[in-house]
């Protein structure tokens, strides 16, 4: 019944303090809307993900198998961060190439 953020991503990263500060910003504003953000890591280095992602509110995981995760192959992932956007019935309904055009597609979803 949320409208989630599927995020395919690397901790370990240059653009990942800034990417995860647009991330926090979008959840701060839609969360209590029934917005949620289900994150998942294919860093390499579990410490360096261990003690990154306890700091954020919403689900972060780390696929062990990295670059070489199945669920990269199964949603297409060439390259990350990688998005994804579910709507409230479960269905896939955009991956935006640009983080600009998140807030809206966001808040469209949530009418």
């Amino acid at each position: 019944g949320k409208v989630v953020l599927l995020d395919f991503t690397a901790f370990k990263t240059e653009y990942s303090p800034n990417y995860n500060m647009l991330l926090r910003n979008l959840y701060d504003k839609y969360a209590e809307q029934g917005f949620n953000i289900y994150q998942v890591s294919v860093d390499n280095d579990e410490s360096f993900w261990m003690n990154t992602a306890p700091n954020l509110p919403w689900v972060c995981v780390r696929d062990e198998s990295s670059v070489y995760s199945t669920y990269l192959k199964s949603y297409n992932v060439q390259q990350i961060p990688a998005v994804f956007l579910i709507d409230r019935e479960g269905n896939i309904t955009d991956r935006p190439d640009n983080t600009d055009e998140l807030d809206d597609k966001i808040a469209r979803l949530l009418r």
